[in-house]
């Protein structure tokens, strides 16, 4: 498979972002965007540099293409995903992959009945400092690792309160920060340990309940979660955009012989034993196109899962690294168990000591 002819379902992010960077990248050819909300054609236009602009996503299934990017909201992951899937096309799906576990085990499970292949948008794995952490903790820089402490703060509070959030103030249309960066945050969490949740606790809160227009909402602004991975390290995800002031995102993972610190994506920090921090330089960010400022922020991520999107596709196989749908399960199942814990106040048994699903 030389290009890739891909479709895309949803005007907002996938017309901003998506469609630019997929053609930029010589891999993939854009041949057709869908608004799900009857937006201005000429405006999806001019953001994604796509002409075929569609006012009904199932149309897109009628297209000669490969590739589906689901990048709706999450309410509507399953029933696009499925119905591409069931057409015979390969899906990108946006992250959360749904609006539960049970229905990305339905997702995945249609997949692999078609032979299909299914990725994640789980791009932030391939930022060059988040990769560095991986291969640090992998390579046994740190030795075992004992704890895990990952925090981030947006100054988001005055914009929450002056705006609408729509569907992503909604609980049950798939809203909520948990699921916006605490997908990310947990999927961070497996890939760069190669572990899995063995238990958790979390807190979910909405600090600003109302917005624009007497907007009422009940989806999360800020949570934390903390826990038990199988192999016994334990770990602390602490974010919340209901702030005024921007701390960024620092991460520190601890180890028996060391500790690897990160702050915002762009340093990494060594420390061995006694010795003082040192500076671990990162690998060379793959060269940006021109693209649109706010398409260019996501181009150290999203060109490297691109390059393994092409590579999965070309031969069939998941390429280094890339997220799957099962990754995006085993993000959904930490996703679902969080929001219980934060409704019934219970701690979370979510796998046995050698890894077995104890929950759901």
């Amino acid at each position: 498979m030389d290009v890739v002819r891909v479709g895309i379902a949803g005007s907002g992010f996938g017309a901003r972002i998506h469609a630019p960077m997929l053609r930029a990248h010589p891999g993939f050819e854009p041949v057709a965007i869908a608004s799900l909300h009857r937006g201005d054609p000429d405006r999806v236009r001019a953001e994604s540099g796509v002409e075929h602009v569609l006012d009904d996503w199932h149309r897109l299934l009628d297209l000669p293409l490969d590739l589906l990017v689901v990048a709706a909201s999450p309410a509507l992951h399953r029933e696009i995903t499925e119905a591409a899937l069931q057409r015979g096309l390969h899906v990108l799906c946006e992250k959360p992959m749904a609006l539960d576990l049970a229905e990305a085990e339905s997702m995945e499970s249609v997949r692999r009945a078609k032979g299909r292949i299914g990725a994640v948008t789980f791009e932030f794995r391939f930022r060059p400092a988040r990769a560095t952490v991986r291969r640090l903790v992998a390579e046994g820089a740190i030795g075992r690792v004992l704890h895990v402490a990952y925090a981030g703060q947006d100054p988001r509070y005055a914009q929450l309160r002056s705006a609408r959030l729509g569907w992503l103030g909604s609980r049950q249309q798939g809203g909520g920060r948990l699921g916006a960066l605490g997908s990310h945050m947990f999927d961070s969490l497996r890939y760069w340990t190669g572990d899995e949740v063995a238990e958790l606790s979390a807190q979910l809160t909405t600090h600003v309940a109302e917005g624009a227009e007497g907007e009422r909402r009940d989806a999360d602004d800020a949570f934390q979660v903390f826990g038990r991975l199988v192999s016994g390290a334990t770990f602390l995800l602490d974010y919340s955009s209901a702030t005024n002031r921007p701390s960024g995102w620092q991460l520190e993972v601890q180890g028996t012989e060391g500790t690897v610190a990160l702050a915002d994506d762009r340093t990494v920090r060594l420390q061995r034993g006694g010795d003082d921090w040192q500076d671990v330089a990162l690998p060379e960010a793959a060269a940006a196109p021109e693209l649109p400022d706010v398409a260019g922020g996501y181009a150290s991520a999203l060109l490297p899962f691109l390059d393994r999107l092409h590579e999965t596709l070309a031969t069939g196989r998941p390429a280094a690294d890339l997220p799957t749908f099962q990754d995006g399960v085993e993000s959904q199942r930490l996703l679902d168990a969080a929001r219980y814990s934060s409704d019934t106040g219970r701690r979370m048994a979510l796998r046995t000591p050698g890894g077995q699903v104890l929950w759901p």
